[in-house]
C-alpha cells in the first residue's frame, strides 16, 4: 500500500510539473561582456529576470556582429520571441528586428541606438533608455539670452514663432543657453 501511495505522489508531482505554466523566456544579446558598463548591465538584467520569474538566456557576442546574428537565429530556433539587445552595430539592427518580427516577437534595443528602420519594423520594437523626458514648467524654465532678430534689430528677444523667417542664415537670431 505504501508503494502505491509513493508512486501516486511521484506521478502527481511529475504531472503537475508537466502541466504547470512555462516560465517566460527572454533572450539577451550582449555585444561584449569585457566592457565594464555592459557587464554591469548584464548583471542587472539577470537580477531583474530572477525577480520577475523570467528565464533569461544571455549570450555574449564578443564584439562580433556575425556571431550576434547567429546567436539571434539560434535563440529564435529555440522558441525565444522576446529580446533585449545591446547591438554591435546600428546597421545590423534592422535585420535583427525583421528576424524577430517574422516569429511575432519584439525587442528592446539598448546602449547602441538602433536604426530608424529597425524601430519601424513593428510595434514591438523599442529603444530602451535610462533617461526620461520631462517637460520643464514655463515658470521654472531658465532664461535664455538671444541676439536681435533680423526683422527688428532693436528687439532684445526675437518673437517666439514657428513661422519661417526671411533672414539669411548669417543674419538669423542665435539663441544661447
Amino acid at each position: 500500500m505504501k508503494k502505491l501511495v509513493v508512486i501516486a505522489l511521484v506521478l502527481a508531482v511529475l504531472a503537475g510539473g508537466l502541466f504547470a505554466a512555462p516560465k517566460p523566456v527572454i533572450g539577451a544579446l550582449i555585444r561584449n561582456l569585457d566592457e565594464q558598463f555592459v557587464a554591469d548591465y548584464a548583471a542587472n538584467l539577470k537580477v531583474l529576470a530572477a525577480k520577475a520569474g523570467v528565464d533569461l538566456k544571455l549570450l555574449d557576442s564578443r564584439s562580433d556582429q556575425a556571431t550576434q546574428l547567429d546567436q539571434l537565429n539560434t535563440l529564435i530556433q529555440q522558441g525565444v520571441k522576446y529580446f533585449v539587445i545591446v547591438p554591435n552595430q546600428t546597421e545590423a539592427t534592422e535585420q535583427m528586428a525583421k528576424a524577430i518580427q517574422a516569429v511575432g516577437g519584439g525587442a528592446a534595443f539598448s546602449n547602441i541606438q538602433p536604426s530608424v528602420a529597425a524601430l519601424k519594423v513593428g510595434p514591438n520594437f523599442f529603444l530602451a533608455s535610462s533617461t526620461t523626458l520631462r517637460r520643464t514648467p514655463p515658470s521654472s524654465a531658465p532664461a535664455r539670452r538671444s541676439t536681435p532678430s533680423c526683422s527688428s534689430a532693436s528687439s532684445a528677444t526675437p518673437p517666439r514663432s514657428t513661422a519661417p523667417t526671411r533672414c539669411s542664415p548669417a543674419s538669423r537670431p542665435r539663441v544661447t543657453p
